[in-house]
């Protein structure tokens, strides 16, 4: 057993588990995905995680919940706002020109779907 570092998820799971979030985690994270996609922002998963106070090592369980939720809500996939530091793209091989294609075409209907206008060289990239 391992504890987390967040006060938000439930504190303690099985080693190689899928940790427990609540959902008054999984609604601040997703808020504040929304907020970014409302106002044509993006987000480090770094910052991503110290924003949402939750630790690096378990952020992709939340993103998880966050995509399954708005796949469900047949809304386009927030969790695309999220880049790496060191470059624009998420999780998307820029050498894999379908997926890249497609990662970019969601980030253009998340922008849409929530009336976000990316600005500067996020918008020439998008073709927007």
């Amino acid at each position: 057993m391992y504890k987390t570092a967040s006060k938000n998820m439930q504190h303690v799971a099985a080693k190689g588990s899928p940790v427990g979030f609540s959902e008054a985690t999984i609604t601040v994270c997703r808020n504040i995905l929304e907020g970014l996609a409302k106002s044509g922002g993006r987000i480090t998963y770094g910052d991503f995680a110290e924003q949402a106070g939750i630790s690096h090592q378990s952020l992709e369980h939340c993103v998880n919940a966050i995509r399954e939720k708005e796949k469900n809500a047949l809304r386009p996939d927030l969790t695309v706002i999220l880049h790496y530091a060191k470059g624009r793209y998420g999780k998307v091989i820029p050498k894999n020109r379908a997926g890249f294609r497609a990662y970019k075409e969601e980030l253009r209907k998340v922008y849409k779907y929530w009336g976000g206008s990316p600005g500067g060289a996020l918008q020439a990239w998008l073709g927007l």
